[in-house]
């Protein structure tokens, strides 16, 4: 029904793949599906036109038949089910048994913080043009990473990355959000491309685009603490996990990032943290701005939170004493020699008139 549309040139499957079909560096995820979708919203075909509006009405016409399979859509559900992909982050220093034994309060709890959306204001796009000699490609794509860009459209395309060039002018937003995902958005433009002998745009709407791009992972952490009655930390375990969608991506490495922030700028000298990417039947999340960073702070400050409020103390006195001080060790053997936190904590006090401010 697509291609009886007049200007409508191509309908473009996994058949029409003319290299490798898999992409990214774990080969997890395929260009364009040949049997099995893993998540609401994945691209199944691109359907080639004269103009935007006729390829995405054009696109409205097409029917699949779906089988259902069993769906995990949530990182409880994931855990549960033991939904994980196969690696395993982890830092452990000093006893944390005995920690939690010589505590005055043993807490235990849970922490957790949603997706968040890049929104950028343009859209995933790209254009493809053909040079018309062994395979030679200009590919003009809004993204982050145009080296990969270059070498997945080279496999894609079965030819050598010495005829693919990859161009960015400008991006109108990424923070992350194009540095993977947008590789998938340069080769199907490519495809097109290759396949018409024409130059091909591809431009997402809003809706396709968050659709299809994947967000910021949503974390979950399980924690228990052990604290004096002053509020200072003794020892922490905590057990994160992240949703990493239907595809690594970049999730190892914003798992490894989070791991290693789960002290934020808090002095514990017994910790044990371990942390696992979740495989769920969303779209594959990536990278955003800090890059896991702020999903583990987030999580200690939760716990922290919970804390003080067992404690009947407030929540800042229980972050001043435990903050780090010069030469002090992280949990990833980092020793603070250079440590200005307590002296900007205040200064802040001070300036932002805290004591008063608080009375008022």
């Amino acid at each position: 029904p697509a291609l009886a549309l007049p200007g409508v040139v191509r309908v473009l499957t996994a058949c029409d793949v003319p290299g490798e079909n898999h992409w990214n560096i774990f080969k997890d995820e395929e260009i364009l599906p040949l049997d099995t979708v893993h998540y609401h919203g994945q691209p199944l075909a691109l359907v080639i036109a004269s103009s935007q509006k006729l390829a995405q009405d054009a696109a409205r016409l097409v029917r699949v038949s779906y089988e259902d399979l069993p769906a995990v859509l949530s990182i409880r559900d994931a855990v549960e089910k033991a939904s994980f992909f196969a690696e395993t982050r982890q830092l452990v220093n000093g006893d944390v048994d005995a920690a939690l034994a010589a505590a005055d309060l043993v807490l235990e709890g849970e922490s957790y913080c949603g997706a968040q959306e890049h929104f950028y204001l343009e859209t995933m796009g790209a254009v493809a043009v053909p040079k018309g000699e062994d395979g030679e490609m200009d590919v003009f794509a809004s993204t982050q990473n145009p080296t990969e860009a270059q070498m997945v459209v080279a496999e894609v395309l079965g030819v050598p990355a010495s005829r693919v060039v990859c161009r960015v002018k400008r991006m109108g937003g990424g923070f992350g959000g194009k540095e993977s995902r947008s590789v998938l958005i340069a080769a199907f433009a490519a495809l097109g491309a290759h396949h018409t002998g024409k130059s091909v745009r591809i431009a997402l709407d809003r809706d396709e685009d968050m659709q299809v791009s994947g967000q910021r992972h949503p974390f979950f952490g399980r924690w228990t603490v052990g604290v004096t009655k002053e509020g200072k930390i003794l020892g922490l375990r905590m057990r994160v996990y992240s949703n990493g969608g239907f595809s690594h991506d970049l999730s190892v490495g914003v798992l490894e990032r989070a791991v290693s922030h789960l002290d934020n700028c808090y002095r514990m000298a017994a910790t044990d943290f371990v942390g696992r990417v979740c495989r769920t039947n969303t779209q594959s999340n990536t990278a955003f701005r800090s890059f896991g960073g702020c999903q583990g702070m987030f999580l200690s400050e939760s716990m922290l939170c919970e804390v003080a409020d067992r404690l009947g103390l407030p929540v800042e006195r229980v972050r001043e004493i435990n903050l780090y001080q010069g030469g002090d060790v992280t949990p990833f053997s980092q020793k603070l020699d250079d440590w200005n936190v307590p002296r900007m904590w205040d200064q802040l006090k001070e300036k932002a008139r805290w004591e008063e401010r608080r009375h008022l």
